[in-house]
């Protein structure tokens, strides 16, 4: 996925246009301005660029896996661990992260995880759990496992970014959802010349992970437009009001 990170007084770069690209299109500078890509700032790698180690054994009894040669932490996990007295696939799965979580982030900054999806495959199923901070999810978080019909796990993606520290700032004086659904849909309107009259933002309230691993309170907004046509992701930081990153969700898939 591609955004960009939004700080200062700089020309935006949304979707597919590049910074050379937006002046040779004749867009104007965005309001919210733009520094460099989210993923320059977040801690979250696309999965080409993870450097992961090559499989070992002897970590995980049943499995081999491979590790994050920057963090330590295990990313990827094969094989076939026995889950005792499991149940269900749910179950074998939440007994497994929570036996072996120290293996996929530090225990002290791990929060909680919660089960957020459940995929019936016939091989078994596919199990899906977000971390959560405070009861506020951490945005793009995940653990992936795969368990098979005797409920034991045969597959493990982990996506949880490494997380240091959990910003200090009054989460009390964070900016409303409705503050910042306006910021966000000013910012993109005024940069992208959006001619939609009726735009119907959603958000979602949660943790975005920089690149040094501080987690700090985000608003997701989230809406569609017609003309241009594209689907709009904005974060807004709640402790400040500040644009961090627009994208265009629409552009990536493609």
């Amino acid at each position: 996925m591609r955004k960009v990170l939004l700080a200062g007084v700089m020309t935006c770069v949304v979707g597919l246009v590049s910074v050379r690209g937006a002046g040779q299109a004749g867009l104007s500078p965005a309001p919210c301005g733009c520094a460099q890509s989210v993923r320059e700032a977040s801690a979250k790698l696309d999965e080409a660029d993870e450097i992961l180690t090559k499989p070992v054994s002897g970590v995980l009894q049943g499995a081999t896996v491979q590790k994050d040669v920057l963090t330590g932490y295990v990313r990827r996990a094969q094989g076939r661990v026995v889950i005792p007295s499991a149940r269900t696939a749910p179950e074998a799965a939440a007994k497994f992260l929570e036996r072996f979580r120290r293996l996929f982030a530090p225990v002290k900054m791990s929060g909680d995880f919660r089960q957020i999806g459940e995929t019936k495959t016939p091989s078994g199923d596919r199990i899906t759990f977000a971390r959560f901070i405070g009861g506020l999810p951490v945005l793009e978080d995940q653990i992936t496992i795969f368990v098979d019909k005797s409920h034991a796990v045969t597959l493990v993606n982990n996506e949880l970014q490494p997380l240091r520290r959990v910003s200090t700032a009054d989460a009390k004086k964070a900016l409303g959802e409705t503050a910042a659904r306006v910021a966000a849909v000013k910012c993109v309107t005024a940069w992208a010349g959006v001619k939609d009259a009726n735009i119907r933002p959603v958000s979602e309230k949660g943790y975005f992970v920089t690149k040094d691993g501080s987690a700090i309170l985000v608003w997701r907004v989230r809406f569609d437009t017609r003309e241009p046509l594209a689907a709009w992701e904005a974060l807004i930081e709640a402790t400040s009001g500040r644009v961090l990153s627009v994208s265009n969700l629409a552009a990536y898939g493609k």
